[in-house]
Order: structure tokens, then C-alpha cells, then sequence
């Protein structure tokens, strides 16, 4: 009879431990923000940030939204940003701007990989604007 009772009480507090785990894992995923996943061209990524992140927005506040996106992000100033419009177009180049630079790369298929890159454009501390550059990578890529 003792042994039923604590063989109870251990699954009891085995189905506690992993209900709280999974609360975790889920609480974890809630606040990853998917506001740019699956976008497939740079003038969607760029209405999608523009709306998350407008003109006048503090660029702490600008690179929290940005790595919560699976960005990786470092502060470039006085640099230049090379803004591909699309495979084949004539790039922009902005010149001595600063700006906060956010890469990241996704696989999108079977030997097939797509990489952001993304100028917000800072001054005085706040959002000014936002480049954006794609570029593909894979067979014909």
C-alpha cells in the first residue's frame, strides 16, 4: 500500500515537472515574433519593418524587434549599404550613413539559402529609414 502511494506521488510530480516544462518551451515561442519569416522579396520585408519599426522609433527599441527576428545586428557608423532592388537590377548605394546592420540567412529549399540584409538607418538615436538588400543562394541562384 506504501508503495502504490508513493509511486502516485512521483508521477504526480513527474506530470507537474512536465507540465511546467512545456509551459516554458511555449511561453518561449509567445514572445518570438514572426512578423518577417517566409517573406520572399525585399519590398514586403521593407513594408513589414517599416510598419514595426517606423521613422522615430529608438534604435534600442529598433534592434530588440530586429533580433527577436533572427537577426544579428552591430552598429555601423558613417558606412555604406549597397540596396539591391531585385536579382539583376540596378543596386543603390547610400553612402557615409549610419546605420544599424541586420543579417540573416535562411534556407529555403534543398541546396537553396536566402540572406537579408538590412540597413536601419539612425539618426539622432531613432529609426530614419530602412534599406534592404536579398540575396539568393543555390543552382541559378
Amino acid at each position: 500500500m506504501r508503495g502504490n502511494r508513493i509511486w502516485e506521488v512521483g508521477m504526480e510530480a513527474t506530470r507537474r515537472l512536465a507540465t511546467l516544462i512545456l509551459m516554458v518551451l511555449c511561453a518561449g515561442c509567445a514572445f518570438t515574433s514572426q512578423a518577417t519569416r517566409r517573406l520572399d522579396n525585399r519590398v514586403t520585408m521593407q513594408s513589414v519593418l517599416l510598419q514595426n519599426i517606423p521613422p522615430g522609433t529608438p534604435l534600442d527599441d529598433a534592434r530588440k524587434f530586429m533580433e527577436l527576428q533572427g537577426f544579428k545586428c552591430k552598429l555601423v557608423q558613417q558606412g555604406s549599404f549597397v540596396e539591391q532592388k531585385q536579382f539583376g537590377d540596378d543596386s543603390k548605394r547610400h553612402e557615409n550613413i549610419d546605420y544599424l546592420e541586420c543579417i540573416r540567412s535562411e534556407t529555403t529549399g534543398m541546396m537553396r539559402s536566402r540572406q537579408w540584409k538590412i540597413a536601419v538607418v539612425i539618426a539622432d538615436g531613432l529609426v530614419d529609414d530602412v534599406f534592404v538588400s536579398l540575396h539568393l543562394g543555390g543552382p541559378n541562384g
